[in-house]
């Protein structure tokens, strides 16, 4: 989160580098590998915290849809009989998809 803040904090440092005396050629060149640095940060930590909460989601996900399968092997064969396979599939899909929709939102 720091690495986001950095970036214009460098920027008006070039600013004032620029608009000011360049007494020290290498200020410059410092002030441009800070900025590469953080970015980078930025762009590697903000990569990994998405690639984290899509693992979660999808074993969670996962999860979900394996109870509720579980759940739909032990039903009863007079249950199976009063609604279709294709029926019974489709219950568990929409209710997996929507207790997801309500844990990301």
């Amino acid at each position: 989160a720091l690495s986001m803040y950095v970036g214009p904090l460098l920027i008006q440092s070039f600013v004032d580098y620029i608009e000011g005396d360049r007494k020290h050629h290498y200020y410059g060149y410092i002030l441009v590998l800070v900025l590469l640095l953080s970015k980078m940060i930025e762009v590697t930590s903000t990569h990994h915290y998405n690639f984290r909460s899509q693992k979660l989601g999808m074993l969670i996900r996962s999860s979900l849809i394996t109870t509720v399968y579980r759940k739909g092997l032990r039903l009863s064969s007079a249950s199976r009989q009063a609604h279709g396979v294709g029926q019974i599939v489709n219950y568990m899909s929409v209710d997996v998809q929507q207790i997801n929709d309500s844990i990301i939102r």
